[in-house]
């Protein structure tokens, strides 16, 4: 009896551990609220069913050389490497308006990096395809990916067709990191008070925001690798800078790096 137990444990265990969903994080079908995924090599054996309901959500055309949408869905993700290919897998589309199968693309956005409306036209289209009507794999090749960035990744129906959809990633592309600082805080470390002046960093790879700090105090966050200060007082300063992006916050890795500046109250 206790052996049968034991076998039937093993089981329910093998069950529940192979039988998990391949869908998750869960694609929308709007760019705004897209899953950022900070490790696309979680999406090597993504699948999922599209839906037939038309959105219209992406831009128009959805490549450079045309292409209508329809029934998008769409990802975000982090770029953990410069160049990436994806393979989108199709199965079970249906025929709509006498077509089959879907068109993808990745884009690029300004600003932060973030989509704020699914019909914008985006900054760069890194790679996109067109295959309508077709029920072939669909290859995207990025290249030129920014370390650090986000980037979009949408899939869309041909006429609106909804397939069965499996993604795989050829080539696995790494989980977030930002390197470690390669230069002090460049600026000058004697001042006089009163004086305007521009305190400058080397961007570590994969760093996209920098947040400021003056006596351990922060002054300003943003996407600039400078820092214009006047400064107020004469005294001893410690100007520390700190980096970030999306998927690494400001107190991970790197430490901020920091120097001191002496003001002085006349000129010397």
């Amino acid at each position: 009896m206790k052996r049968f137990l034991i076998i039937l444990v093993i089981l329910s265990s093998a069950s529940f551990i192979f039988g998990q969903p391949c869908d998750i994080p869960s694609a929308t079908n709007n760019c705004e609220s897209a899953p950022i995924i900070c490790d696309i090599d979680i999406l090597d054996g993504y699948c999922t069913s599209m839906s037939s309901i038309l959105t219209f959500n992406a831009p128009a055309p959805m490549c450079s050389n045309g292409g209508s949408p329809h029934n998008p869905l769409w990802f975000a993700f982090y770029a953990g490497c410069t160049e990436l290919q994806l393979t989108i897998h199709l199965s079970g589309c249906d025929t709509v308006n006498g077509t089959t199968g879907v068109q993808a693309a990745i884009y690029r956005y300004g600003g932060n990096g973030l989509c704020l409306s699914s019909t914008d036209q985006p900054d760069e289209i890194l790679d996109c395809d067109v295959v309508c009507p077709g029920d072939e794999s669909i290859t995207l090749n990025p290249v030129g990916l920014t370390l650090g960035h986000i980037y979009y990744f949408a899939i869309d129906g041909c006429a609106g067709s909804a397939c069965d959809l499996t993604i795989s990633v050829d080539t696995p592309c790494g989980e977030p990191d930002i390197n470690t600082w390669s230069e002090p805080i460049d600026g000058p470390l004697l001042a006089c008070k009163g004086s305007f002046l521009t305190y400058t960093i080397a961007p570590p790879m994969g760093a996209i925001e920098f947040w400021w700090y003056l006596d351990g105090v922060e002054i300003v966050a943003g996407p600039e690798n400078f820092l214009d200060i006047q400064w107020p007082e004469a005294g001893i300063y410690e100007l520390c800078v700190d980096a970030s992006n999306l998927c690494l916050g400001v107190f991970e890795n790197p430490s901020q790096t920091c120097i001191t500046i002496e003001v002085h109250e006349d000129n010397f």
